[in-house]
């Protein structure tokens, strides 16, 4: 899946291509302009490398044993506003140990432990907070 803007640019260079490769036949009554006209604007070109990208990085990620989302593509991460990891240990697997995940959820967002470190997912003032809390209670004990 590729993020909205590249969609709306691949959208928005086809409509103008066909506009264009359309105007150029109708002044030029020249079929061979119009064509190029319209292989000039295509969008292809724009997209193909981005899905490419995305899919090497779901590999190396593999690769890595990072974590990847089992319902959605990597690239859909990229429309996620804020993730405040504590410890980033947690984002690997390890062989021998079973990934254990606890959280609850609030009004503002999710807190968790992902083996033992503490997760905050939400908007920024929320993770900025919860990490402020996280601080204290550590600098008091």
């Amino acid at each position: 899946m590729l993020p909205p803007e590249i969609k709306r640019y691949t959208e928005k260079a086809n409509k103008w291509g066909l506009i264009g490769a359309g105007a150029t036949l109708a002044f030029t009554r020249d079929p061979l302009r119009a064509v190029a006209v319209l292989l000039a604007a295509n969008p292809r070109p724009a997209f193909i490398p981005a899905e490419y990208g995305w899919q090497q990085a779901e590999l190396v990620c593999a690769e890595n044993r990072a974590l990847l989302p089992d319902s959605d593509s990597l690239s859909k991460l990229t429309w996620t506003k804020t993730l405040l990891l504590e410890d980033a240990s947690a984002l690997y697997r390890v062989e021998s140990e079973e990934i254990q995940c606890l959280t609850k959820e609030t009004t503002e967002g999710l807190q968790g432990k992902i083996n033992g470190a503490c997760v905050f997912a939400g908007s920024y003032a929320y993770c900025q907070k919860q990490g402020d809390r996280l601080r204290n209670v550590r600098a008091r004990g």
